[in-house]
């Protein structure tokens, strides 16, 4: 948003403005330098997927809040492996064996899980890519197959239509 590319490493958050790096890592507010994603939304925050929860840096750049299992009713892991925002200002993010989950902009997470034999679920619960398509729709990779959220459910690709269900 404000020409920065910001850059997820195993030593913490990085980020370049063109000319050099500016680093965040346990000393600057983070629990661990272990980065699985990150991901700047419509109001200029930077979400920040880690191994000990879903970090928020502020717009200010300054102070880091931390959603976790703990201070975060509806988490179902503390290990965020992805994170994205839709257009609604939905925060979207992805675990290792807690499924997918949906924090409102009031802070209310909605997790969701897959359900056997109802194909309207996510197909499964490790959760390892996000992606917003232009037209505003949510695409959820996982280890068993994608699916598209619909806003009531999610409609998963067909099983034929890649050469393997599972996406890294």
């Amino acid at each position: 948003r404000s020409g920065y590319l910001w850059i997820a490493t195993s030593d913490g958050l990085a980020r370049y403005d063109g000319i050099g790096f500016r680093l965040w890592r346990a000393e600057q507010g983070l629990r661990d330098n272990f980065v699985w994603a990150v991901h700047a939304d419509a109001r200029n925050r930077i979400w920040i997927a880690t191994m000990t929860g879903l970090a928020m840096l502020d717009v200010d750049r300054k102070q880091v809040r931390y959603y976790d299992r703990a201070n975060t009713p509806g988490m179902g892991d503390d290990i965020i492996w992805t994170v994205t925002s839709t257009p609604d200002g939905a925060i979207w993010f992805g675990t290792p064996f807690g499924g997918l989950h949906r924090m409102d902009a009031d802070g209310k997470v909605t997790r969701f899980m897959p359900r056997e034999g109802d194909p309207r679920s996510l197909p499964d619960a490790e959760v390892g890519q996000l992606l917003v398509a232009p037209d505003g729709t949510l695409w959820v990779g996982t280890k068993g197959g994608v699916a598209r959220w619909t806003g009531r459910g999610f409609e998963r690709m067909p099983a034929h239509a890649l050469a393997s269900p599972l996406v890294n």
